[in-house]
């Protein structure tokens, strides 16, 4: 949604790509940065309009399917922000692939929880 350089969300836990924009807690922020940038993001496995029967939930899978998007697009460089566990993803992703990510932008992020 929108347009100019991408910030890349992690997915986090209970999300919905299409109810979201209609929430109190993230619609007008999401709104915000649409304005001034393509802003990508997907739901998490097992939530949202994301396959809600699967077996692997563990942190490995949620930044394999990070990647995914991120191959699936290529948006060269870009900011990586994270929410709530989203957080823990992003640095694993940044970890691993740190070339891509120009900036990590962490929210209520938690080393175990």
């Amino acid at each position: 949604m929108g347009a100019g350089p991408p910030p890349v969300k992690a997915a986090n836990w209970l999300t919905h790509i299409e109810h979201d924009w209609k929430t109190p807690i993230w619609g007008a922020c999401f709104d915000e940065i649409a304005r001034r940038r393509t802003f990508v993001r997907s739901d998490e496995r097992g939530c949202g309009l994301s396959d809600w029967k699967v077996e692997d939930l563990s942190l490995s899978a949620f930044v394999e399917d990070l990647e995914a998007v991120v191959d699936g697009m290529d948006p060269g460089r870009f900011p990586l922000p994270g929410i709530s566990q989203g957080a823990a993803v992003c640095i694993e992703y940044a970890a691993r692939d740190s070339d891509r990510v120009s900036g990590l932008v962490l929210l209520g992020a938690y080393a175990s929880g």
